[in-house]
């Protein structure tokens, strides 16, 4: 009985190049995806970062901060808003369109856009006066990172402040060529108890939480009188807690 003729592999190579050229083939038929839409600012970020403002909202209402601890404008990120974002500033509701560069934010996300924003005034000019930190929750002063202001321009003179932990406690610093003719305030959150000393006095908050310095004084020291946790890593979004009791 005649042997049917033996058939000639097909070499590897040439496999893989048919079976590319039926795909491209297959490919040519085919509508391409649709592109992905670029980013847009108004969606970049609101997974509950905090930090200072560098641009105020813009057309579409994205809000550009700089996250508390962050050192460089390419650590910016963008906040996305809209018509049911709720904002206060110092506990008082405000729109967020009087949200100004230079305060300092916190925003609670929903579904990639900000749900709440909690705003508070690191500095602000008071007729003869230079007022801190008015309005500004326990966790800024608790963020691992501190925060610093450096240079900033006052009918004063140039403001620069550093602020750090230490320990169970924390300091502030301040340059001494803004001089307020009638000194300073520095509003300190009622949660966070706490000693004060400037070097000279132990000033306590009054009844809204004030305290009051002479412009020559360069540096405030504070003892936590109720332990702490920090939040880890950069802190980002992160709220410092009270030690549990009896730890």
């Amino acid at each position: 009985m005649p042997q049917k003729p033996r058939r000639r592999p097909v070499p590897f190579l040439l496999c893989v190049a048919m079976l590319a050229v039926g795909s491209s083939s297959l490919a040519a038929g085919e509508a391409a995806p649709p592109p992905s839409p670029p980013a847009t600012a108004a969606a970049t970020k609101a997974e509950g970062v905090q930090g200072i403002i560098t641009a105020a909202p813009d057309e579409k209402g994205a809000i550009s901060i700089q996250p508390q601890g962050a050192k460089t404008a390419a650590d910016v990120v963008k906040v996305a808003t809209d018509a049911n974002t709720a904002a206060c500033l110092a506990g008082d509701k405000i729109k967020v369109s009087d949200l100004k560069v230079g305060m300092w934010m916190r925003a609670e996300p929903a579904q990639g856009v900000a749900a709440r924003i909690t705003a508070g005034h690191l500095w602000q000019e008071d007729g003869e006066k230079l007022v801190f930190f008015k309005g500004l929750p326990a966790e800024f002063f608790l963020h691992p990172a501190g925060f610093d202001v450096d240079n900033v321009t006052t009918k004063f003179g140039p403001l620069k402040l550093m602020y750090r932990l230490a320990g169970n406690g924390s300091y502030l610093r301040w340059g001494r060529k803004a001089l307020p003719k009638e000194g300073m305030v520095v509003y300190w959150p009622a949660s966070l108890r706490a000693k004060f000393f400037d070097g000279i006095t132990r000033p306590q908050p009054d009844s809204e939480g004030k305290l009051t310095w002479p412009a020559d004084i360069s540096e405030m020291r504070v003892w936590f009188l109720d332990p702490v946790v920090p939040p880890k890593g950069d802190g980002k979004g992160d709220k410092a807690k009270p030690a549990p009791q009896g730890k």
